[in-house]
């Protein structure tokens, strides 16, 4: 289907350039006030010589020649071929072929090889530059459909990246409250009206582009609230807020990451150590901080599978913001923290 279009619409736009051709130059050679059969001829026989010329130009001038190799060598071909090709078809044209088509006539070409020669150029210079501009477009449009066919790749690829970071948490919480459930606490059931109302805002936004500043803080606020409630020294988890996070917008579950980090390598068990989380929101920045000290038994028994949900962010926040983002991390043996700024303009 594809060849047949491109096909007719090839045939089409040759037999424009030709008509148009006939008509200027049928009204150049009409000598009196009505066009007569002679005069249509004359123009036919005229038209015959430069129609082979720039078909040869289009068809293997320009594709073998002129993209092969260099213009000055296209140039030079031109001249020599296409000027020899003018005149023995211009003669012939006029002679051999009128005689065995038009017998009742008679026609002599009235033009000399340098006319010819610049008749020629002419239009040999306005096919080349309508097949130059059609090439141009061409490449305009392939540039056009690789560029829409890397952004639904892009697209897919976050959201085959968001779908690992969503499991990701929810398996961490499910354990959380697996392990108040064995202690038989009474913290359990209100952990599981929390874990509710944090995969709802998970279910419902995972999808979605951006997202409202505001409830991506909120959500955030909650999930610190329920992960607090399964620690012996809640008071020791400080996050603090700063700024209005008012008319801005995010990426959704970029931030929780890093929070979600601190507290699964995390410790607060000894008496100066605290989970710190730090989020600070200007005119269209917001920042976020997470320190926390280790917890060097888990960091041992689960070297082997952290980080997977870290860099998952990483690729996300390269997708998403390329240079209107910086993260550092700084990993010690016995204290973490990352700092992540996104410029939400």
């Amino acid at each position: 289907m594809s060849f047949n279009k491109d096909l007719l619409y090839a045939i089409a736009q040759n037999v424009l350039f030709w008509a148009i051709s006939f008509a200027i130059t049928l009204n150049l050679f009409s000598r009196g006030d009505e066009i007569t059969t002679l005069d249509w001829i004359y123009t036919l026989l005229f038209n015959i010589p430069f129609f082979i010329v720039v078909t040869l130009n289009i068809y293997q001038g320009i594709p073998n020649i002129l993209y092969r190799y260099n213009i000055w060598f296209y140039l030079l071909t031109v001249l020599v071929i296409g000027s020899a090709l003018t005149v023995s078809l211009y003669s012939l044209s006029y002679g051999w072929f009128s005689n065995l088509v038009f017998p009742s006539y008679y026609f002599v070409g009235v033009y000399t090889p340098f006319e010819l020669l610049g008749i020629m150029g002419i239009y040999v210079i306005i096919s080349t530059l309508i097949e130059l501009s059609k090439a141009w477009f061409n490449r305009k449009e392939a540039q056009l459909e690789i560029s829409r066919l890397e952004e639904e790749k892009t697209k897919s690829e976050l959201k085959a990246l968001q779908a690992q970071i969503n499991p990701h948490f929810l398996f961490n919480s499910l354990n959380t409250i697996y392990g108040e459930a064995i202690r038989k606490s009474d913290k359990a059931p209100l952990m599981i009206l929390e874990l509710s109302d944090i995969l709802r805002y998970v279910v419902d936004h995972m999808n979605k582009e951006r997202v409202s500043l505001k409830s991506e803080i909120e959500y955030i606020k909650k999930f610190v609230s329920l992960q607090k409630k399964r620690l012996s020294h809640p008071e020791r988890v400080l996050l603090t807020i700063e700024g209005s996070a008012e008319n801005l917008e995010i990426s959704p579950l970029l931030l929780i990451t890093y929070i979600e980090n601190a507290f699964k390598h995390g410790s607060v068990s000894g008496l100066d150590e605290q989970i710190k989380i730090h989020i600070k929101i200007s005119k269209t920045n917001i920042s976020l901080v997470c320190e926390n000290p280790k917890n060097l038994i888990e960091a041992i028994e689960e070297n082997k599978n952290s980080g997977t949900g870290l860099e998952n962010t990483k690729k996300r926040l390269d997708f998403l913001y390329k240079h209107n983002y910086s993260l550092t991390i700084t990993d010690q043996k016995e204290y973490y923290k990352s700092e992540l700024t996104i410029d939400l303009s």
